[in-house]
């Protein structure tokens, strides 16, 4: 069964503990938050409890779980079993069904995975029997009332314009994110009032907010912003296949937002159908497909496509292949 993440929160707090859940996703900072609230409403306090085990071992099969469950809490009404990225559910599959439709009342299992292969019997066996949760990043909109409500937990204050430049330029999981926040708090520990300079004083942009300033400017012919762009990244030792497979998405996502306009779709449902994390990179895409020709962003997919194979063919080394890429973009 399905259950979302706000349903989750308010069962914890009604101390409505399950006997199986299933944590699907990639926001991490969701799920610990989630795993200690469980902790917390079942009396789980450290990793020394006798009624709590938790395994993030790869090795970890069926039989290990069977012998975990069916030893009885100790003084205790409930045990917490916690299980991370163990890929569990690709293992002895009969035996794993078996247990998941047959666990003893006093369990809590927590399956934590990024993804599971949701056609494998014991998945299908454990979506039957317990929660699935998916843990997903945020609406900016969310994120925004997050990072305000650290920001003013921690005596400061921020405009609503910088506090969304912000969220736009760090990492979009929020444990990155949280962790610029606590550095661009420290680093205005003598002021009250946080600004955009600041921001840019202390945190590291991601790649796809700097590669997104190397598309603008290949649009305004502005050969120093994209290499110097490119050599800040060279000299933070970003490789150049990363920055190469980023360019590759992103002008990718401004030529298919671009063939949705010449279809007549709407802005809204152009966001909807690029969108990969955030409704900002999809307008951003959005935003450049509204201001470039298909031929140039044909090109420039196919340039991009030709320095990867030349990277991996040996013919060129990759910052340069990359140099060169954008130097002929820079003639389009």
């Amino acid at each position: 069964m399905k259950l979302t993440y706000e349903a989750l929160k308010q069962n914890i707090k009604d101390k409505k503990i399950e006997k199986l859940y299933i944590f699907l996703g990639d926001e991490v900072y969701l799920k610990e938050y989630c795993l200690n609230l469980i902790k917390k409403a079942l009396n789980v306090v450290d990793s020394s409890d006798f009624n709590y085990f938790y395994t993030d071992s790869k090795d970890f099969e069926a039989k290990d779980l069977a012998d975990v469950v069916n030893t009885i809490p100790f003084m205790a009404d409930r045990k917490l079993v916690i299980l991370k990225d163990t890929n569990i559910f690709s293992k002895d599959k009969d035996k794993l069904s078996d247990i998941f439709l047959n666990l003893p009342g006093y369990i809590c299992l927590i399956i934590c995975e990024r993804e599971a292969d949701r056609r494998l019997s014991a998945y299908k066996a454990a979506e039957k029997e317990g929660y699935v949760v998916e843990f997903v990043t945020p609406k900016e909109s969310d994120l925004y009332a997050w990072a305000s409500n650290i920001i003013t937990k921690a005596k400061k204050r921020i405009s609503r314009e910088d506090l969304y430049y912000f969220i736009r330029n760090t990492e979009l999981d929020m444990t990155s994110m949280r962790e610029e926040l606590i550095k661009l708090i420290s680093y205005c520990d003598e002021k009250e009032i946080i600004t955009r300079k600041d921001i840019d004083d202390v945190i590291i942009k991601p790649l796809s907010e700097q590669t997104f300033v190397m598309i603008e400017a290949l649009f305004e012919k502005n050969t120093r912003v994209i290499f110097s762009c490119l050599y800040e990244m060279k000299e933070l030792r970003v490789p150049a296949m990363k920055i190469l497979s980023t360019l590759f998405t992103q002008f990718s996502d401004i030529l298919k937002a671009k063939i949705l306009l010449s279809e007549g779709k709407s802005d809204g449902e152009i966001v909807e159908k690029i969108k990969r994390t955030s409704d900002y990179a999809a307008k951003k895409a959005l935003s450049y497909a509204k201001k470039s020709s298909g031929e140039f962003l044909r090109r420039a997919i196919f340039l991009l496509k030709k320095a990867d194979g030349d990277i991996k063919a040996g013919i060129s080394g990759d910052f340069l292949a990359l140099e060169m890429t954008l130097f002929r973009l820079m003639k389009i």
